[in-house]
């Protein structure tokens, strides 16, 4: 990459965009604007007139694009069009990546791009976390000795509720009030709202925590455990053991397609 970068990574519930710029130590990434994931899908016109003033404000000829919203793909297509610029959907054959899984193209992009991002940094097995509206582990494990290609493998990975998803599930199913994650330090509360705060916050530390461990009991030797994703500077702090965090994970990866 020696020019500045235009990626955009369309999320479930957002669709982010950001300008990339190597650096001594790899890649600078500088966040330009996000919308709600809905808006685009609704073509709506105050983000097509907002994305077209950010990409036309860069002066960049490509676009780089990871998407896991089907509906958004012709859309995204179409704006960089007008926009003047082409448009990559980055596919699973684009990432310098080994596939342990009978359908790679059926793994969400992110996921990945993550990988591939991680991959590029460390060059060892990885366990990428990211925290979003659905919370992902993903396994990258490096290759054999006798591996001439010497690329990290995509293993797989587990799915739960994002933090977000989880503060909707008793409200919607029964009459307890809605509370807004956020951090708490006392695990037995005295009323209802402090007994939710609780089990939300702590339960969801408890399902990072868990699975990460199960994880890494199940490997030989424990992978580089590292988080992304929206939630995880918020939760980084309080889990059992110290991850690094790395916010812009997918965009550093599309950055260095």
């Amino acid at each position: 990459m020696n020019s500045p970068v235009l990626t955009v990574n369309v999320g479930n519930t957002h669709v982010s965009v950001a300008l990339c710029t190597t650096v001594a130590n790899g890649v600078e990434v500088r966040r330009l604007a996000a919308w709600p994931t809905r808006e685009w899908i609704a073509r709506d016109p105050g983000t097509r007139s907002q994305w077209l003033r950010t990409v036309m404000r860069c002066q960049v000829s490509e676009l780089r694009v990871c998407c896991v919203v089907r509906d958004v793909e012709a859309v995204i297509a179409e704006w960089a069009d007008e926009a003047g610029v082409s448009c990559r959907l980055v596919r699973h054959t684009d990432l310098p990546l080994r596939y342990a899984v009978p359908a790679p193209e059926r793994v969400g992009m992110d996921r990945l791009v993550n990988c591939s991002a991680a991959w590029r940094r460390f060059a060892r097995s990885c366990l990428v976390v990211d925290m979003g509206t659905a919370v992902t582990w993903d396994l990258l494990l490096a290759p054999g000795a006798s591996d001439p290609q010497g690329q990290g493998v995509f293993a797989g990975g587990v799915i739960a509720p994002g933090l977000d998803t989880l503060s909707l599930a008793l409200p919607s199913r029964t009459a307890l009030p809605f509370v807004a994650p956020i951090a708490v330090d006392t695990v037995v509360g005295q009323d209802t709202e402090a007994c939710l705060h609780a089990g939300l916050w702590f339960g969801f530390l408890a399902q990072i925590d868990g699975i990460i461990a199960r994880i890494h009991e199940s490997l030989p030797e424990p992978p580089l455990t590292i988080l992304t994703g929206g939630t995880a500077s918020l939760v980084a702090p309080h889990l059992a053991n110290s991850h690094p965090v790395f916010p812009d994970l997918t965009h550093e990866g599309l950055a260095f397609i």
